[in-house]
């Protein structure tokens, strides 16, 4: 970074949006890929890299220069004046605040970077010490000084009540999404963005609740916003691609996990989201390539087991998967996909009580979720339990009259148990929702 920006650097508080470009690919492995890294662990470095060379210049002559006034006081044994033993301590404390910054990064914390001035600001009064200067301030000069400096701070108080009351709104909003209230978490993330519109998580969240609510073209809309304010997010570019993938343009999406990759190529999420692009678009071939690739990861969150265990599924290693789904559990007991997919996993195997628990787990994990209770009602039927399957299709069919998936399940469901009218009634209404889904599945009357 610093080569590439050497007179001028990156810019002041690019740092995390650059080094992404630079990042190693070793360390970002090793550190489980989806961990950013905001800030330089060395304060002289991401100053270099964002002031480039005449800033790391000017930041170096301020610190020689504060020394000098803090020690260069002592000409003797014994302190001179009682000022000097206050040089002297505020000297020691900015020097062990400048080798602090050898190893981490005090001057990009607010608390010591205030420290650190007033340490400069102190050390300047010090030297002004024992000078004769008197100072006559004209009398409108002072009062525009005095004015501007209240009207710094009232923005300052603005800026930072806007912004906290955009943190909080966005919490109330995530809290909210999380629970289901749909509706309720995107009017809250509206005016947490009105707030603070370069919030990037507000940008993802408000992308995920218009998902959820199945408003795809909103959701693109705020998860591109969020790549505008911050261009290095690999999770904004698979959840882009995923939506697209659901819109089948399969090219769009490629092109989108392809971008996700080149900022993290061993993410595994991203390298199964594109096999599983080539494998819909009939590319079976690089699909081969991507999945090798995958299998041969050593995973080191549960995230990255389950796109392992699904890879190995599709392949025919049932036992592989499952061991996969397993540790994905172990790791992030909380996640109901690992659960979802493990359920269905078994499945294929004939092991639908096993199966039937892991999926509850996850319709109890995430009970807004239509697609868990989707394939939970998938078990239960082939378990004999058809009754309670066609409750569970109701019950999604109620949150979401037109539910793909739901129709033509209930009505499978129905036509099988002699329920003909009814059958043919979801059998209409898929085909008015979505013509292409009800013509892929061969439905005739």
């Amino acid at each position: 970074m610093i080569n590439d920006f050497v007179f001028f650097g990156c810019g002041p508080g690019m740092y995390k949006n650059i080094y992404p470009l630079y990042r190693d690919q070793k360390e970002r492995k090793i550190s489980g890929g989806l961990a950013p890294v905001l800030k330089a662990h060395n304060d002289y470095l991401q100053v270099a890299s964002e002031t480039g060379l005449l800033g790391i210049i000017f930041f170096i002559c301020l610190l020689l220069s504060s020394f000098k006034v803090a020690f260069g006081r002592i000409s003797k044994i014994h302190f001179v004046k009682e000022v000097d033993s206050y040089a002297l301590a505020i000297g020691l404390g900015l020097a062990a605040m400048s080798i602090h910054g050898l190893f981490s990064f005090p001057l990009q914390v607010p608390a010591s970077l205030t420290v650190f001035w007033l340490y400069i600001g102190l050390l300047a009064v010090v030297e002004e010490s024992g000078k004769e200067k008197v100072i006559y301030w004209k009398p409108v000069f002072s009062w525009f000084l005095f004015s501007l400096s209240i009207a710094m701070l009232i923005w300052a108080c603005w800026v930072f009540t806007m912004k906290l009351s955009a943190q909080v709104l966005l919490k109330k909003g995530s809290r909210s999404l999380n629970i289901g209230k749909i509706e309720e978490s995107i009017s809250i993330l509206i005016s947490s963005a009105a707030k603070n519109s370069n919030d990037v998580n507000v940008q993802n969240f408000l992308g995920k609740a218009y998902a959820m609510r199945g408003g795809i073209e909103k959701s693109l809309f705020h998860y591109k916003n969020g790549l505008k304010i911050y261009p290095y997010n690999d999770f904004s570019y698979n959840n882009i691609g995923i939506l697209l993938e659901k819109q089948r343009k399969y090219a769009g999406a490629m092109k989108w996990f392809r971008a996700a990759l080149e900022l993290n190529r061993d993410s595994a999420e991203s390298n199964y989201n594109l096999w599983k692009a080539l494998i819909r678009s009939g590319k079976t071939a690089e699909a081969k390539e991507i999945v090798n690739r995958i299998l041969s990861m050593t995973p080191h969150y549960g995230q990255a087991f389950i796109a392992r265990g699904l890879c190995r599924d599709y392949y025919g290693d049932t036992d592989g998967a499952i061991k996969d789904m397993r540790k994905s559990i172990g790791i992030d007991p909380v996640n109901p996909e690992a659960y979802d997919f493990l359920g269905i996993i078994l499945s294929k195997k004939g092991e639908y009580n096993e199966a039937k628990k892991f999926l509850q787990k996850s319709v109890e994990l995430a009970p807004f979720s239509t697609a868990y209770k989707i394939n939970l009602a998938s078990i239960m039927l082939k378990n004999g339990e058809a009754a309670k399957a066609e409750e569970l299709y109701r019950r999604v069919l109620t949150n979401e009259p037109d539910n793909v998936h739901a129709l033509y399940n209930l009505g499978l469901l129905l036509k099988a148990y002699g329920r003909e009218n009814e059958a043919e009634k979801l059998f209409e209404q898929l085909k008015q929702v979505d013509p292409e889904f009800f013509y892929d599945r061969k439905i005739s009357k």
